[in-house]
């Protein structure tokens, strides 16, 4: 028997420690005893060998303690017992040498209107120093967006309320949520509101001289090259030798630079969109088929420069170099050192491109920059990977051998097009999540400077001010302990419930057909996101959510309720998930198959799940409660469907 910390007592690292004695623990408890140690995070690594337990037990344990944990929403010490086979758990009780903070109940009222939960980008609750970089880049996207396309609103206006992202219509004209006029006062309105005339006219131009197009190819062959060599230029830089005034200024012009990307991510959107609506329409036309025919014909077709490089570094380590990270018993040690000099240099320039990604959506979560023997360690145990592109080519054809000549050539122009633009999405969110990660890593330096003038306790807490207040503490420093601390708790309150799905009532959904044949364009492609990624499905009977990438797995469950927990995801798992963002898909060259309780057909989770060839089911809510670690369910990403299988 014994106990079980889910957090480091002293560190406070995200590591589950185990001490363990035969017999009864009272003489460990008493310190009379010195337990055998194991520290289980991305496997269960032995510190001290007393003959106690193996490390399947030792797996067994931290797993125990981490149900705990999540039940309990606090870091727990936990006594155990095993009997026999069987596992139990004795007490449980929240760590009390952690700085931890009480929850602190919000009770924010959303402003008039309705509000949607923003859940597609971030199912967690935000930080208020993400929140003040992240909402007016949004909102200032939006409007770029409806201004070059001819969206018939103002803007989408983004709030925090009680912790998470909410989004609201802001229209051109009235109040927000009220319903949309029948087709002929719609059409009128395009006629006489001067705001709605300069959209139909921005909706004309767009398609007419292909906007899309031409702003693909400005971030593609300008904008993306500039932004990354400004990151590069940031890594580089000496950031401990700057002055405060100095620091200042790059804390702004990073977070300037992180809008402007989510910006440009808004606006090159419509240049996969609108090729996917055309394609989607005739196969549904056409073919008889839906999103999930489309989104098929897709797989393999948004190409990964982190995948190539992560492939090509596992296919390049050499058994004797993988044997310094990985344990003869299978179990990972994720040594740095290793005997191959060329793959050290390899996996070291794969850091310096890759290693800015944050594990999350949140500055609050960490690089991989910060954890590399993490990295080390998943591509050691990576195992082989399948392009889908055979398949998707397969069903191209087998689709175009049943249409005339014809349509055959058409549907061969859509699906090329497609293919062509799609890639998009992933590359553009690839560099904002690299934007973070320098955004971070510059905050963090505030942060230090903060903790030595004891004005922090802890560089990390940073993400808990805002842009203003953190240059505004450069300008003149004062104590900021009090306030973090209230944020802290208000934090851990969020993050201890679930958001209601609307404020206010539920936004109506337009028909694009009763808007003008110019603006019904960009409509349809909104209405696309916003049917398959943002908002949940409804879903047939009989189903656990929606079936977004074909394939079946059978695999332990490995619940990761946010990145800290990414490091505990093992070869061949299946992780299940709130959702994923871009960052997540340092995991999936790991995993067997995906479950998620947010997304659609075109969200996050489910593109890179076809690319990267893994069955997954999306919107499958109630996943994290209904699901437990460890145990064995069957994913069948084709049917939508997840099984746990009794007795296992």
């Amino acid at each position: 028997m014994g106990s079980a910390f889910t957090r480091d007592p002293v560190t406070g690292e995200r590591v589950v420690v185990i001490e363990a004695v035969r017999g009864l623990g009272d003489h460990l408890a008493s310190g009379e005893q010195i337990g055998e140690r194991w520290n289980v995070a991305r496997g269960a690594e032995q510190i001290t060998d007393l003959g106690v337990l193996t490390a399947a037990q030792a797996q067994a344990v931290a797993d125990l303690a981490l149900r705990c944990e999540r039940e309990t929403g606090r870091p727990q010490d936990v006594e155990w017992a095993i009997l026999g086979d069987e596992i139990l758990l004795l007490q449980a009780r929240p760590i009390t040498t952690l700085d931890e903070v009480e929850p602190i109940p919000m009770n924010e009222e959303a402003p008039p209107g309705p509000w949607e939960w923003d859940s597609a980008h971030n199912r967690l609750p935000m930080t208020p120093l993400t929140a003040s970089v992240f909402t007016e880049g949004f909102e200032r996207g939006s409007r770029r967006l409806a201004e070059t396309y001819g969206a018939p609103i103002r803007q989408l206006s983004m709030r925090i309320i009680n912790g998470y992202l909410y989004v609201q219509v802001v229209p051109p004209a009235g109040k927000p949520g009220s319903p949309f006029p029948p087709k002929p006062v719609m059409r009128a309105l395009f006629r006489i509101v001067p705001l709605l005339r300069s959209r139909k006219r921005a909706a004309r131009e767009a398609m007419e001289q292909r906007v899309d197009r031409s702003l693909l190819h400005e971030w593609r062959a300008d904008v993306g090259p500039r932004i990354t060599s400004t990151v590069d230029t940031w890594l580089d830089l000496d950031r401990a030798a700057l002055t405060n005034e100095q620091l200042a200024r790059l804390v702004v012009e990073a977070a300037e630079l992180a809008r402007e990307v989510f910006g440009w991510n808004m606006v090159t959107d419509p240049a996969y969109l609108f090729p996917l609506s055309d394609l989607h329409d005739f196969v549904e036309s056409t073919l008889g088929g839906g999103m999930e025919t489309a989104t098929r014909l897709l797989a393999g077709a948004s190409p990964s420069a982190y995948r190539d490089s992560v492939a090509s570094l596992a296919g390049s380590l050499s058994e004797e170099g993988r044997a310094t990270i990985v344990g003869d018993d299978g179990d990972v040690i994720g040594r740095l050192e290793t005997t191959d000099p060329d793959f050290v240099r390899a996996y070291r320039a794969h850091l310096h491109d890759h290693g800015l990604r944050v594990l999350g959506f949140d500055l609050s979560a960490k690089t991989l920059l910060e954890q590399p023997d993490l990295e080390l360690a998943r591509i050691a145990t990576m195992p082989r990977q399948d392009d889908p592109t055979a398949g998707a080519e397969q069903l191209a054809s087998e689709l175009s051998d049943s249409l005339n000549s014809e349509e055959a050539a058409r549907f061969g122009r859509l699906v090329s097009e497609a293919r062509d633009t799609y890639p998009i999405r992933e590359e553009g969110e690839a560099v904002h999540a690299r934007v973070l990660g320098i955004n971070r890593l510059i905050a963090l330096e505030v942060g230090r400077r903060m903790a030595w003038e004891k004005d922090l306790s802890d560089p990390v807490h940073v993400v808990f001010l805002s842009l203003d207040e953190i240059t505004g503490w450069l300008q003149e420093p004062s104590d900021q302990a009090a306030v973090v601390r209230t944020r802290r708790g208000q934090h851990a309150w969020a993050k201890g419930r679930s958001p209601e799905a609307h404020l206010g009532g539920e936004a109506p959904m337009p028909d694009p057909e009763i808007f003008p044949t110019d603006v019904q364009r960009i409509m349809k492609a909104i209405s696309l996101i916003i049917t398959h990624d943002q908002r949940p499905a409804e879903l047939a009977e009989g189903v656990d959510g929606v079936a977004a990438s074909p394939g079946v797995h059978t695999g332990q469950v490995r619940i990761v309720m946010d990145p800290d927990d990414l490091g505990k995801v093992q070869p061949n798992d299946v992780l299940v998930a709130p959702i994923t963002a871009t960052p997540w898909e340092v995991v999936f060259p790991m995993i067997g198959a995906l479950v998620t309780e947010g997304g659609g057909l075109l969200s996050h989770p489910a593109i890179v799940a076809r690319e990267y060839g893994l069955p997954a089911v999306v919107g499958c809510e109630g996943a994290l409660s209904r699901f437990r670690d460890g145990q064995m369910v069957v994913v069948d990403g084709a049917a939508g469907t997840v099984t746990a299988i009794e007795g296992a």
